[in-house]
């Protein structure tokens, strides 16, 4: 992935229950069927096992921000997190045993500060 791998924070990383994953998500019409198995963070290979959210949504055709505290992401792992100078794998996968019938839309991944220090 690049120079984009290397976005997130050390501290987030560290310190989990400080930050949130955020993403932007527009549904044109409700998706209600699959899974979206989401890894961000991770320093060494895929993790199918990942933090794991589930529909339904449905944000009307509107973008709609999501907020998922990071340590949920990171509880969901089966390895603990560890600090990658080289970057972290991220993705998303669509998952389960229903015919993925879609029409959503992802935008701005990113895991932030839950407050911002000042």
């Amino acid at each position: 992935m690049g120079t984009i791998s290397k976005n997130i924070p050390d501290e987030a990383i560290l310190k989990p229950r400080d930050f949130n994953l955020k993403f932007e998500v527009n549904t044109v019409k409700p998706y209600s069927s699959n899974a979206i198995k989401i890894n961000a963070g991770l320093a060494k290979d895929f993790n199918n096992d990942a933090y794991i959210w589930q529909p339904p949504i449905d944000t009307k055709g509107e973008w709609q921000t999501i907020v998922i505290p990071f340590e949920e992401v990171a509880a969901s792992y089966k390895t603990a997190l560890t600090l990658s100078p080289a970057g972290y794998y991220a993705r998303i996968l669509f998952h389960g045993g229903g015919d993925l019938d879609a029409d959503i839309a992802f935008d701005n991944f990113r895991i932030v500060p839950k407050t911002i220090k000042k």
